[in-house]
């Protein structure tokens, strides 16, 4: 495996969807070039409305469109982790004989 440290431009993002177009959609039925449009027309309301992305974990790519900070989940994660060790330092949990 050779890395390219001299590339400075990746087209991954555009072939991430394209892959799961091919795999999940097109790959089940056959497209026929009457439905084509219809088709992608599905296909691209579906991955940017409703279906989550990995990235984002459990949000869609519309949704950290229009909210950006929804991106940066590990430090809402981080904060939320924090207050719950915090939580459980602030109870006592002693057995009762």
């Amino acid at each position: 495996m050779t890395l390219r440290i001299d590339v400075t431009f990746s087209n991954s993002i555009v072939e991430d969807p394209y892959k799961i177009m091919k795999s999940y959609y097109f790959r089940s039925k056959e497209i026929l070039s009457t439905t084509i449009y219809q088709e992608l027309k599905f296909f691209i309301e579906d991955y940017n409305f409703n279906r989550p992305c990995y990235k984002h974990r459990i949000y869609t790519p519309n949704e950290v469109h229009e909210n950006p900070e929804l991106a940066n989940f590990k430090l809402v994660l981080q904060n939320s982790n924090q207050q719950r060790l915090e939580e459980n330092r602030k109870s006592c949990c002693k057995i009762s004989a």
